[in-house]
């Protein structure tokens, strides 16, 4: 799955106010509630290591990590469990469990949606 596949609404099937937005930019922008919280840049990664730690390479492993744009020292890296132009699921360097994102039908750049950008306009919440 190539990354621009990603593009678009990726809303978490554990917590449904909390949702990444995947953009050409190569960034992740990070709602909660409707308001944007956190912009990550975001790449994706093959080797060893991945912050800090040793982890498996080869064909079958992949790895997310993402940096604050507006803090550099806030980096976060992920296994990649799946990804496929429906489903993301992820587990967090360091923590038990796994984070899984649907991805969405709906657009962002609609100008009938509600989500806050922090610039005063509101856009979609789904």
């Amino acid at each position: 799955m190539a990354n621009q596949d990603l593009n678009g609404i990726w809303i978490s099937t554990d917590d449904l106010k909390w949702i990444w937005e995947f953009k050409n930019d190569d960034k992740i922008y990070s709602f909660y509630n409707g308001k944007l919280i956190n912009t990550y840049s975001f790449s994706f990664e093959k080797t060893s290591p991945q912050c800090g730690q040793i982890v498996d390479e080869g064909p079958l492993f992949e790895y997310l990590k993402i940096i604050n744009i507006n803090d550099s020292q806030d980096i976060q890296c992920y296994e990649i469990l799946s990804k496929d132009e429906d489903i993301l699921q992820i587990r967090p360097f360091g923590r038990g469990g796994s984070i899984t994102f649907k991805k969405s039908n709906s657009a962002l750049d609609d100008p009938d949606d509600d989500f806050d950008y922090g610039d005063g306009d509101q856009q979609f919440l789904p």
